[in-house]
């Protein structure tokens, strides 16, 4: 498995641990996969670390990114610095609370579980003329129970233009989401949005009268 930065050829992969093992040593493991940044396509499920491997911005042709079942991780990496990225899906991350400049990556003090060196932070917001998320068409967030808070507001403060090619949002079974970033829908071009069993934004955004939109 550690030699998959050697397989130039494969560009779809799904990483699936078994939910059922032990979970000691996956961060390492993970950590030690170093996949080729011709990869597209890309799964990781039932994974029972509490951090993603820091390859994963330097991915530059990623397309379509799954994040399956990794319920021990708290944080996300700066996803926005990915610069194909065009499908986005979240699911069952039950212990992540927050999503804020990290998610985006409009900064290079992401968190102190994520480290970036030179060659990382070349896929700044800086190369793609200050824009988080320059590709992606569709973002998906789902059974995520503990999360309270998208923030987005310092970005905007910024300058710093946000998922601009935004078309399709939907968030479903996050129980606890208290409002949605006001700068993400002045930038998206967002067509569909699908809100499902999520109480408090559904109450605060009344369909009746739009409120907060």
């Amino acid at each position: 498995m550690a030699e998959l930065s050697e397989k130039k050829y494969i560009s779809d992969l799904h990483i699936d641990f078994n939910s059922k093992a032990q979970t000691g040593n996956q961060d390492e493991v993970i950590e030690a996969l170093q996949l080729h940044p011709g990869m597209q396509s890309l799964v990781i499920s039932s994974y029972g670390g509490t951090r993603f491997p820091n390859w994963m911005v330097s991915l530059t042709n990623l397309k379509d990114l799954s994040l399956q079942e990794c319920q021990h991780c708290t944080i996300l990496p700066p996803f926005g610095r990915l610069p194909s990225l065009a499908t986005l899906h979240i699911d069952g991350l039950h212990n992540l609370k927050s999503l804020g400049l990290e998610f985006l990556g409009a900064t290079d003090n992401v968190n102190d579980q994520i480290t970036t060196d030179s060659k990382d932070r070349s896929l700044a917001l800086s190369s793609a003329e200050n824009i988080a998320f320059p590709k992606s068409k569709k973002l998906k967030f789902s059974n995520m129970e503990s999360w309270e808070e998208w923030n987005m507001i310092k970005a905007a403060d910024e300058h710093i233009k946000i998922m601009t090619r935004l078309c399709f949002l939907k968030l479903y079974n996050c129980s606890n989401l208290k409002a949605l970033p006001h700068p993400l829908f002045k930038a998206a071009p967002i067509r569909k949005l699908r809100i499902q069993n999520c109480p408090l934004i559904q109450q605060k955004y009344k369909k009746e009268t739009g409120d907060q939109y």
